[in-house]
């Protein structure tokens, strides 16, 4: 049985239908090719287990997820930057669910409502000024604690 291991041609490239394992081996400094992809009904993975890896385009670099979500996770942190431009959040909701909250002993600092037996507070999003967020009473001022903005 013959198994393909690599098929370049000037549309394709093509790495075989299983795992290529090797002690050793090299693709210079970069694959380069207009498309990557899997068998039909199975997962892509590209590692770099020893170090980083980079997706470059000169143009710009897209990912989606047609049917499916888009998940990016680290073990430190996650940046998200432009030289010019502005970062889009093009969506009906931003969730974040951790964001730290200053409380105050003053109840009359919040808003507060019942809905559908379920008691919502409403606060507003602050910022410090190294970029942390964290939430206030809706009717304070926004003044983040030492320990809420340090870095």
């Amino acid at each position: 049985q013959v198994c393909l291991l690599c098929r370049l041609s000037y549309n394709v490239c093509r790495l075989g239908t299983g795992r290529v394992v090797s002690h050793t081996a090299t693709l210079g400094s970069a694959l380069q090719c207009p498309v990557v992809q899997s068998a039909a009904g199975q997962s892509l993975s590209i590692q770099s287990p020893t170090s980083t890896l980079g997706l470059y385009g000169p143009s710009g670099v897209r990912v989606e997820a047609a049917g499916g979500e888009v998940r990016l996770s680290a073990y430190r942190d996650v940046k998200i930057a432009t030289r010019e431009g502005k970062v889009i959040l093009n969506t009906g909701s931003v969730l974040l669910p951790r964001l730290p909250i200053v409380h105050t002993n003053i109840s009359i600092n919040n808003y507060s409502k019942s809905v559908d037996r379920e008691d919502i507070t409403i606060h507003q999003v602050c910022s410090c000024s190294n970029g942390r967020l964290f939430l206030a009473p809706a009717k304070s001022h926004c003044y983040g604690r030492i320990d809420v903005c340090k870095e």
